[in-house]
């Protein structure tokens, strides 16, 4: 990440930056390294100038660190702590410090944001480089290094990287329908693992875990129906569905206090005719509504635009733009919070409606009536995270063909993607974390969530820590809207 206002490069990477992997925010001690190197963090308390010292939302740990100063520029790097994603799914503990442990997951891009005011709490893209090989002077070996890797160390896939959605989709197509009265929320529709267009003989396949018999629209959620969905898109049809996403940030940029994200796509009849040249590629065709009702086709979005919308969720309706920028200290040492701002709200939705979603999602992270995607990630949480799993697919399979990652070459392998927010009933931190070419969001996206989630609202000893006191009034200016 670049924050070309401070002129080097901010890297603040998932769970570890959250709270240094500590669950008490404690100093980390020991820190893994890795051979990608470090990458750094900005503590809130270390100036920056330029000419005023710029706050990070993020809240770090003390730290072994090292200053770096330019004539325009006075900062610390934290070394080590911000190395990988992947090394915050496991924790081992050396000397009563928590140390990281690397696990085989790769590629993963995790986001944390507070939905209560748009703080961005952890912002991760993977894999990554050593921002201090810019600062002291870059080869053009080294450089040529980075820009001719074919894991592209330096794209940010955060902020730019889009990806279809997968079945994260589903919260906001269950209100869509709920809200439009194409559905109740307890009409059952009978699911078999297949769907046809009427006068179709083309066949939509769901997956072998996929729920069978009949699922009313919570259990859908929960268990991620990919049948139930295809029929609901299909019913919905695209421009209701279209018209009712948009509010939610799809296929718009978040409005990060940072440059070069990427808005996503939110495809249309009208976006259609305008992108294909040729007249037969221009019509929208009623499959693409059904691809796009489980987050495929067209549709694009960033993980820090899935993260932006999940905290949307979370607060039913009200959104804040992200921020990695908190507030200024000016010469003197006067420290002036700059006030978050808020966004136009998702309107229409019922409380009663929100309530029949958000419920669907804690099912998610549960095994009660029935067992949610996500029960075992989730499993002994001290806190209710409300949450929901998706599969992206890389290609398109054959009709008469099966999906088997086994046979398929890794880069066309499924993305793995998990959404959250927790607590459940008073959210403090809504994330969304992608893990590229892994398949399955449950086992490879949900864990990397949990530890995420875990380090930022648990203390010493596991429990839930007490909400953080509100910002004094008199602290904060530049109060906005858009």
């Amino acid at each position: 990440m670049r924050i070309t206002r401070v002129g080097y490069a901010l890297g603040i990477a998932a769970a570890v930056a959250i709270a240094g992997c500590s669950s008490n925010g404690s100093s980390l001690g020991p820190i893994a390294q890795g051979p990608m190197g470090t990458q750094s963090v900005v503590r809130n308390h270390i100036p920056i100038v330029m000419p005023a010292k710029l706050l990070s939302t993020h809240q770090s740990a003390r730290t072994t660190s090292k200053s770096f100063s330019s004539p325009d520029v006075t900062s610390t790097f934290v070394y080590g702590c911000a190395f990988s994603l992947s090394e915050c799914v496991a924790f081992k503990h050396n000397h009563n410090a928590p140390q990281l442990a690397i696990t085989d997951v790769v590629n993963p891009q995790g986001i944390g944001v507070d939905p209560n005011n748009g703080d961005v709490l952890a912002l991760a893209s993977l894999p990554g480089f050593d921002p201090t090989l810019f600062a002291q002077g870059i080869t053009a070996t080294e450089y040529r290094t980075l820009a001719e890797d074919i894991d592209k160390p330096l794209f940010n896939r955060a902020l730019r990287g889009t990806y279809p959605s997968g079945s994260t989709i589903k919260p906001v197509l269950g209100l869509a329908a709920l809200t439009n009265h194409t559905i109740e929320a307890t009409t059952k529709v009978f699911c078999n693992a297949e769907f046809y267009l009427p006068g179709s003989r083309h066949v939509w396949r769901a997956d072998k875990d996929e729920p069978r018999g009949w699922l009313d629209l919570p259990e859908a959620i929960s268990r991620s129906s990919d049948v139930y969905f295809y029929r609901l898109a299909s019913t919905l049809g695209i421009d209701r569905m279209a018209a009712f996403l948009e509010p939610f940030g799809y296929g718009q940029p978040t409005g990060i206090d940072i440059g070069g994200e990427k808005p996503g796509l939110l495809p249309t009849p009208e976006w259609k005719r305008n992108a294909f040249k040729r007249p037969e590629d221009k019509t929208w065709f009623p499959g693409e509504t059904v691809n796009m009702g489980i987050g495929q086709g067209y549709l694009l979005v960033t993980p820090l635009q899935l993260a932006h919308i999940t905290a949307t969720l979370a607060e039913r309706g009200r959104n804040f733009h992200p921020r990695v920028v908190k507030g200024m200290r000016d010469a003197s040492g006067h420290m002036t919070l700059l006030a978050p701002v808020e966004g136009a709200p998702v309107k229409g939705i019922s409380a009663a409606d929100w309530g029949v979603v958000i419920d669907a999602m804690v099912g998610t992270t549960h095994c009660a009536r029935y067992c949610g995607t996500a029960w075992v990630a989730f499993k002994g949480a001290a806190y209710q995270a409300a949450g929901k799993t998706g599969t992206a697919q890389v290609y398109t399979v054959a009709q008469n063909a099966k999906y088997n990652a086994s046979t398929v070459s890794e880069r066309l392998r499924d993305h793995a993607w998990f959404i959250a927010f927790a607590p459940a009933e008073a959210p403090r931190i809504a994330v969304a974390v992608l893990v590229e070419n892994a398949g399955f969001g449950a086992s490879n996206a949900a864990p990397v969530a949990r530890k995420m989630m875990d380090a930022y609202l648990l203390d010493a000893e596991g429990k839930l820590k007490p909400p953080p006191p509100p910002t004094p009034a008199n602290t904060i200016v530049a109060a906005g809207r858009t």
